[in-house]
């Protein structure tokens, strides 16, 4: 696996497309079933394995506190029912995976472990109060990071960040904001699931001069119904053909930033 830079060109060259590639690990880091999302050990292990980005994922506490944890409860790892958002962090902090190795992160400590290691890209989860942007800033520009962030989550995530930092909408949203801001491209760029992708969208964005990240995840394959009704050797392994094919295709279309699950960086 080879790295770029996250503020790089906004595509690469078409010499460079089996040499250059930057891959943003999914959920915090390397999951795979091994280890929670956004935990430590998934943080280390996907710097051990040379990831040069990492997207993580950011959600308030009762008190106003940036707690790193992919889904709303807390049932995954943890086997408790309650919200984040339901919780101070004094409760949060006390939390342990079951058997008892893991526990949840500050948004601080995760920002103090990627300092000159790796780039990130911040999802900002719902719900969150109005100054919690302001929050997850002030934290990314005291460790000097804010430079090196993608921005993606909610609107008013997207909304605070603008002109801040790199942030990231769908196809069309962006789009749409290409036709009312002046200076759009330098401060967004297209983020959306590689599958919604179509070549006639890759030439426009192209085209338009926008940096284009595909996001290539396990779970926009398992979606599909006639997966889903498969046993799970049969499910899992065509999953890994769909991604693969997905990869393989936007690799040939010239680009070379992704955010992945790590299971999909053998073909990088």
């Amino acid at each position: 696996m080879r790295s770029a830079t996250v503020f790089g060109d906004l595509n690469c060259p078409a010499s460079a497309q089996t040499s250059k590639f930057l891959l943003i690990a999914h959920r915090g880091g390397v999951v795979e079933g091994r280890f929670p999302d956004n935990s430590m050990a998934a943080l280390q292990a996907a710097l051990d394995r040379g990831y040069p980005a990492l997207e993580v994922d950011v959600r308030e506490s009762r008190d106003g506190h940036a707690v790193m944890r992919h889904d709303r409860d807390l049932w995954a790892y943890y086997r408790d029912e309650r919200n984040v958002d339901e919780l101070t962090w004094a409760e949060l902090r006390c939390l342990r995976t079951c058997g008892g190795q893991h526990r949840l992160l500050r948004f601080e400590e995760v920002v103090m472990t990627c300092k000159n290691k790796a780039d990130l890209m911040v999802d900002l989860k719902p719900p969150h109060s109005r100054v919690f942007p302001a929050l997850v800033e002030m934290i990314l520009r005291r460790e000097g990071m804010l430079e090196r962030t993608y921005i993606i989550g909610t609107p008013a995530a997207r909304r605070h960040f603008a002109g801040k930092a790199f942030v990231g909408y769908s196809y069309a949203k962006l789009l749409v904001r290409l036709g009312t801001e002046r200076h759009a491209r330098r401060r967004y760029f297209v983020f959306d699931e590689g599958r919604r992708l179509t070549d006639r969208r890759l030439r426009v964005a192209t085209a338009l001069q926008i940096k284009i990240i595909p996001s290539v995840n396990v779970f926009h394959y398992e979606e599909n119904p006639v997966i889903a009704r498969k046993p799970a050797v049969e499910r899992a392994a065509l999953v890994r053909a769909a991604a693969r094919a997905e990869i393989e295709r936007l690799k040939a279309r010239g680009l070379c930033e992704f955010q992945i699950d790590p299971e999909f960086d053998r073909w990088f």
